[in-house]
């Protein structure tokens, strides 16, 4: 029985939250750096950290879980067409799309990176590009 849309994204949620729930741990320090129980209290500058963190977590942390699960979905198409050709281009054409869609994200970061550290990388961003 094939499961329908809302339980697919209840179990994507699941497994989200399973991989997720680590970093969100109190041994990382969360993705706020400041504030927290035991910690100074945020200041203006720990803003940069903050949006760093949450970048990291995005880029590092998600982003490489859906493209495993996006690349893992397509080849179970691919593998069940049954030598349908549009199912089979169905499945190519959606790795092409993950597998572009992961260099964008990640060749946006090194371009943006590799500005900052061009024109001399403010104090402000140290904490950002760790």
């Amino acid at each position: 029985m094939p499961l329908s849309k809302t339980k697919k994204i209840f179990l994507l949620f699941i497994l989200l939250f399973l991989t997720v729930s680590p970093v969100l741990g109190e041994e990382s320090g969360g993705l706020v750096p400041c504030g927290n129980p035991g910690q100074e209290a945020c200041t203006s500058e720990d803003l940069t950290g903050m949006i760093g963190n949450v970048f990291d977590f995005v880029a590092f942390q998600i982003v490489p879980t859906l493209a495993i699960i996006g690349f893992v979905v397509a080849g179970i198409i691919m593998i069940t067409s049954g030598g349908d050709p549009g199912k089979f281009n169905q499945g190519k054409s959606a790795m092409v799309a993950i597998a572009v869609g992961l260099m964008i994200v990640y060749l946006a970061w090194a371009i943006v990176k590799l500005f900052i550290d061009v024109i001399g990388g403010a104090e402000w961003t140290k904490m950002f590009f760790q």
